[in-house]
Order: C-alpha cells, then structure tokens, then sequence
C-alpha cells in the first residue's frame, strides 16, 4: 500500500493545482489519496476546498456485515453498478473507487473496484444485477428525468461516447444525408478521429488526387479551362458530400458495432464495455490523416 501512495504521490507531484483541487472537489480519490493530495496543495500553499458532505448511512445497516457483490470492476462499471443498486434503494459501498478512477494505472494492484451490500441484502442485489444483465432493467439518467434512459441510448452513448448524439439518434434516425459541421471543416481527419477508417480513407486520396491533378493543369503551360477558384468549389463540394453523409455512416457503424457485440452473449455490462473499445474515438490516427495529408500536399 505504502509503494501505491508514493506512486500517487509522485503523479500528484506531476499535476497542476487546479486539477488537483477539481478532482479533490469531484471526490475522484480515495481517502488516503485524499489526504497526500491535500498535503501536496499545502507544501505549494494552495488553499485547501472544503470538505464534502459525507452521505449518511442507516445505523442498523451500518452496523451490519458488508459483503462483496462484484469485484475487479473498472470505475466505469462500478459506478453504473452502484447508481443501479441507488435505484432499487439498496445501499452499496465502493471500495478504491476513487483511486481507480483518478489513476487507471493502480486498478492491477487493488486487484479493480469492488462493489458492497449489506449481507441481508445481498440476494435482493443479486436478482437486480442479473435482471440488468439480462436488460430487463435501465437506469435514469441523472440529468434527465422526464424520460428512463433505454438500453439503446445506453448502447449508443458507450460507442460515441456522447449522451447528445445518442438522443439525437433516437429522435430522429439519420437515414438521410444531414449536414454535419465537424467533418465539413476537419473532412478526412474528422472520419479516422470517428474510426471511420474505410470512407476517411476514401476521402482523403480523393483530396490528394484532386490537389496532385490540380497541382499540374494550374500550370502556365497547361490547356485547360480549371482555375483555382473552380478548384476550391470542386473540394467543397466533394467535403459537403462527405459531411452529409458523415452521422448516416457513423449510425450504421453503432449499429454494427452493437450487433457484433450482441452476437457475442455477453452480458450487458461488458458489452457496453465492448461497445466503448471498438466505438470512441481514435485520436492517434486522426493526428497521423492530419499529417499524411500536409505532408502529400506539401510534396505535391
């Protein structure tokens, strides 16, 4: 234990003061945690934020034995284990929570989160955890209470990681082209930022080819009625096409992405973890499209 606090330490070390003090405030840390990072702001002489409210637990619970339900859970999955359990009104503790959550790395060592109930109501956990499982079971989001969130939304969000796209989705299926503005300004390097490997591709040596043809008929010498003007007419239009197509090509990948998943049986936990391995975002190969791109222009 002693090595893990001098590891968080030393990250502490590393951090800003701000974002120390933030994830102090989100209560993103363990205890002990808690207290290396309040003695780092006082050795830099940053006022320390006030303490948390502490939730208040029953005393005839409390004073109950306290047993394991799940365990080797990321922050993610316990989070949405406990929220579950908040829902059903059965209380639950999270052990390493916050440890795991602020430094990911620690997770191998305290061997993942683990979730607990109180021993009398541990059955009761049980049954909720496979109804959910089984998707029998939703949560509600916690920003928006008009409506329970549905298993799709949930889906949809783990593979975009954006609540918005996902209630966009819902309310209205894009199965029409529809303007999109991000991969109208960022064109190829928005679809390989979205993992949209095969029309990002595409796109891109369609702007290299158009600059490389563009490159040889804007010459002195050369017979042709193209301008640059016309040039840049031809690439917005080639982008616009791209952007209006962007949100029907990213909803059919989901819709993909979540059938692979389904095919598998797994359980909704971790297909939702599936669902946010192979959706997201890929910020490495957005980086290397804005590279290759420059570099051919340039070379061109």
């Amino acid at each position: 234990m002693q090595s893990d606090l001098d590891t968080v330490r030393q990250n502490l070390h590393g951090m800003e003061s701000d974002d120390i003090l933030a994830r102090l405030r989100a209560a993103q840390f363990s205890d002990q945690a808690a207290e290396v990072a309040r003695d780092e702001l006082r050795a830099r002489g940053v006022p320390l934020p006030a303490e948390p409210p502490s939730a208040e637990v029953d005393p005839s619970v409390e004073a109950e034995d306290w047993v394991i339900l799940e365990n080797n859970l990321d922050a993610t999955e316990a989070k949405v284990l406990f929220s579950l359990l908040e829902s059903e009104n059965i209380p639950a503790l999270v052990d390493d929570f916050n440890t795991a959550n602020a430094f990911g790395h620690l997770a191998i060592t305290i061997q993942g989160v683990r979730v607990r109930v109180p021993q009398s109501q541990a059955l009761a956990a049980r049954e909720i955890l496979q109804e959910f499982s089984k998707g029998k079971l939703t949560l509600i989001d916690a920003d928006d209470s008009e409506a329970p969130v549905s298993l799709e939304e949930q889906r949809f969000t783990a593979w975009t990681g954006d609540p918005q796209i996902a209630r966009r989705w819902l309310a209205r299926s894009p199965r029409w082209p529809d303007l999109m503005l991000q991969p109208l300004i960022f064109g190829p390097t928005w679809f390989f930022f979205r993992k949209l490997y095969l029309p990002g591709a595409l796109l891109l040596l369609l702007e290299i080819g158009l600059l490389a043809f563009a490159q040889r008929a804007l010459t002195p010498e050369a017979d042709t009625a193209l301008t640059p003007q016309r040039l840049l007419m031809f690439l917005l239009l080639v982008r616009l096409g791209a952007a209006s197509f962007a949100d029907v090509l990213l909803h059919k990948a989901a819709l993909a992405g979540i059938q692979r998943a389904r095919d598998q049986h797994i359980d909704e936990a971790t297909l939702q973890r599936a669902l946010r391995r192979l959706g997201g975002i890929n910020f490495p190969a957005a980086l290397g499209v804005l590279v290759t791109y420059w570099a051919a222009k340039l070379a061109i």
